[in-house]
């Protein structure tokens, strides 16, 4: 139980919210209803640190369908827009907000609101994307459905019309990128004197079979990180993708493998000494892997690469 009382402008950590989650799921319905419904001067002492806040509220519902099925990927998403939301609404209760609000809400994000990004980031302070307005929709919708069955009260998100969005249009790459793109993933260059000269980086030859195992099965950033070593059937020339989380997404299927890709792999594997079969096969989370996928871009002096992966990236 957390000894402080919270507040609007509390930020808990992912392990907080984990806690906090488990201690509101382990709390029977009445003590739930009489949480929600009392002011924090009527409510027994143990029960303060979970006062009818709304900031509080939001984090801690989003910690209770962050623990059930969403993957790592959309714990975050859903906890930075659940924050924006906090920031836009205040200290509101829950049950006090009506489609309205929402509706001025999305209004908001897609005019007004400028994301915080990385100084390094091409887009920084441009608005949200049509796929990010998205997001947030889908992170309402999520949040507002949990709270009309848990705490009883209307949902104000049941008829907020989806914003308009469609999947942009990936153009394939010619064999003049792809070579390009594999040779900066394995090699480097320097200059001695007048001659430039390739290195091999260390990681060379595990950025060319992930390079080469994308471009060639086409299988999502997420999937890709998740591949173990005895899912890659190198005597079939396949690999083997196994269901994530609910499978909604990423469903069991058998991939076939070029020949290329197929060289590349074996290539990391034999060079491998300590890798187990129930082992990851790229020791990579989706994070790492994108922010290599876009340095290979940057190095093969193709930015394009970018808009690729990131869609990858966000069908996980």
């Amino acid at each position: 139980m957390p000894s402080t009382e919270p507040t609007r402008n509390v930020k808990p950590s992912v392990a907080q919210l984990i806690r906090w989650s488990k201690l509101w799921i382990s709390l029977p319905p009445d003590a739930r209803a009489a949480i929600v419904n009392s002011r924090p001067g009527q409510l027994h002492n143990a029960h303060r640190a979970i006062r009818r806040r709304w900031a509080w509220a939001v984090y801690l519902a989003g910690a209770v369908f962050f623990c059930q099925s969403h993957a790592l990927t959309t714990k975050k998403l859903y906890q930075l827009s659940l924050r924006t939301l906090i920031n836009y609404l205040q200290d509101r209760p829950v049950a006090d907000i009506t489609i309205t609000d929402l509706r001025r809400y999305m209004a908001y994000l897609r005019s007004d609101y400028v994301p915080h990004r990385v100084s390094s980031s091409t887009r920084k302070n441009t608005p949200l994307s049509s796929a990010a307005i998205d997001n947030h929709w889908k992170c309402l919708r999520s949040f507002f459905r949990w709270a009309t069955d848990e705490l009883k009260i209307p949902n104000p998100a049941e008829n907020l019309a989806r914003p308009h969005y469609q999947d942009p249009q990936i153009i394939p790459y010619s064999a003049e990128e792809v070579a390009a793109l594999i040779q900066a993933a394995e090699f480097y260059r320097i200059t001695r004197g007048e001659k430039v000269v390739a290195k091999q980086r260390p990681t060379g030859k595990r950025n060319r079979a992930i390079v080469l195992t994308l471009l060639d099965t086409g299988i999502r950033i997420g999937e890709c990180c998740r591949l173990k070593v005895a899912n890659v059937l190198l005597e079939g020339s396949e690999i083997q993708i196994q269901p994530f989380s609910t499978g909604r997404k990423t469903k069991p299927r058998t991939i076939p493998l070029g020949k290329a890709t197929r060289l590349a792999l074996w290539r990391y594997i034999t060079s491998q000494s300590d890798l187990d079969p129930a082992h990851l096969l790229f020791g990579m989370g989706t994070e790492s892997m994108h922010r290599l996928i876009l340095s290979i871009g940057k190095w093969a002096h193709y930015q394009a690469v970018g808009e690729l992966l990131t869609a990858l990236k966000g069908r996980q």
